[in-house]
């Protein structure tokens, strides 16, 4: 039989990946048919909807956080204003936003090519990725349900120190 897309025994990225979150102790599930693990994460401002995203034919590593709200349709272009102007302070990683349905996530990925995935690499990651969201979503809220603008909501908010900071997050992000 050939081996699947997502078979644990013949995806490198997915093998990896799989130790990984066994050993952080967090329930996760893999959707049917898909490379996508799924699992929850409790931070400072809310629980979020993860999902990791092991492309072994890609040799891509994939990470979602997802925000647990999603934005009006008459605000999502002052969330589009917000995120591009968080996007331009970071350097890992970047929020997107689906424009039909409202969602907000952010995404962090690795191209593993050559070098293979370590558990070192999904876990600075994943932590970069779920403390960014941690730290912007009560901005995300602001702008999607309080009507302020994305300027007003990134005013003297230390997002700047943030970015740089989010580069050296705590091992221990919440998983355990």
């Amino acid at each position: 039989m050939r081996p699947q897309p997502g078979d644990r025994e013949t995806n490198v990225v997915g093998a990896t990946l799989t130790r990984f979150l066994e050993t952080t102790g967090v329930g996760f599930h893999q959707l049917p048919n898909q490379p996508v693990f799924e699992f929850s994460i409790q931070m400072q401002h809310g629980r979020f909807t993860c999902h990791a995203l092991a492309l072994d034919e890609e040799n891509e590593f994939i990470f979602y956080c997802l925000c647990s709200v999603r934005v009006p349709v008459e605000r999502r272009m002052a969330m589009a204003e917000l995120i591009t102007r968080v996007n331009n302070s970071l350097r890992i990683g970047g929020f997107e936003m689906d424009y039909d349905t409202g969602e907000v996530r952010y995404k962090t990925s690795i191209d593993v090519t050559g070098s293979g995935l370590t558990p070192a690499l999904v876990q600075h990651a994943v932590a970069v990725n779920v403390s960014t969201m941690d730290h912007f979503v009560p901005r995300i809220m602001s702008v999607a349900y309080a009507g302020k603008s994305p300027v007003e909501v990134l005013k003297h908010s230390g997002d700047k120190a943030f970015a740089q900071s989010a580069l050296q997050p705590d091992a221990n992000f919440g998983l355990n």
